[in-house]
């Protein structure tokens, strides 16, 4: 007997109503192993993602460096130079660390490689003007130090170690200019003038020489050096009363400075 027309509507619900339902388990089942599978893949990728990162070793090479586990840092900081190996950041990082270590000669090359890599920044020719500095060799020091200082004209340190490597290396003028020039940036420094000051006395020019002296010990009224300098000064031009002024007050600072007994005694 065929079926009414309610039948047929009924039967076709009860079908559809099935392919829903089997539908809905293939979806979840589905679901399922798709979070199964990124439960499963989602650390591995990102060790992976990792791996080929290298801001991330780079990072953590910062950290060990701050806490002072050199070893593990460079170890670590190798990682990134692996995947970048002329990465500016990463060879400056990396001779840093080396440098820290007093392991100089291993530094220097990591600065080279970086002021290849950005020739307009002033940190590289900087770094390796106080490595040959410390290393004694002045005046390769000072060509890199003045690189540093035409690149960067407002940092104190470039000029500081750009006058103190001059001064060493007999370079009296450049050392001069360069003591002026820190003496600017950094005005409350009492150690600036007195270099002036001493540049100028070997050159006998006794009373420029003194005015340094006075600015120094007036910025510091305890520096003895200063003093001193001020009383030798003023012996030089003849003035035994304000020399003796001078000697005696570096002895109320000190007490028993060898050179200011010495001098008040032929005064």
């Amino acid at each position: 007997m065929p079926e009414s027309q309610p039948d047929k509507l009924v039967h076709k619900k009860s079908n559809l109503h099935k392919q829903v339902l089997v539908v809905w388990i293939i979806l979840m089942a589905g679901s399922l192993g798709v979070l199964s599978l990124f439960d499963w893949g989602s650390p591995r990728l990102m060790n992976y993602l990792e791996s080929k990162n290298p801001r991330i070793f780079y990072d953590r090479a910062k950290i060990l460096a701050q806490e002072e586990k050199y070893p593990e840092a460079l170890e670590t900081l190798q990682k990134a130079l692996s995947i970048l190996p002329s990465e500016y950041s990463f060879l400056m990082l990396q001779g840093d660390i080396l440098e820290k270590q007093d392991k100089l000669d291993e530094a220097y090359p990591s600065f080279a490689k970086a002021e290849k890599t950005d020739s307009k920044r002033w940190e590289p020719p900087f770094r390796m003007g106080v490595i040959l500095s410390k290393k004694k060799d002045y005046k390769e020091a000072v060509v890199y130090l003045q690189k540093a200082a035409a690149i960067n004209s407002s940092e104190r340190w470039v000029y500081n170690a750009l006058a103190w490597s001059a001064y060493e290396d007999k370079q009296m003028d450049v050392a001069y200019q360069a003591f002026d020039k820190a003496s600017e940036l950094a005005p409350q420094s009492p150690d600036y003038p007195l270099m002036m000051g001493k540049i100028l006395a070997s050159r006998n020019q006794w009373s420029q020489a003194l005015t340094l002296f006075q600015k120094s010990f007036s910025l510091d009224s305890t520096y003895i050096d200063a003093f001193l300098w001020a009383g030798q000064a003023c012996l030089k031009m003849g003035d035994k009363s304000s020399a003796r002024a001078y000697y005696q007050q570096a002895l109320k600072l000190d007490p028993a400075n060898p050179l200011a007994l010495k001098e008040l005694a032929n005064i």
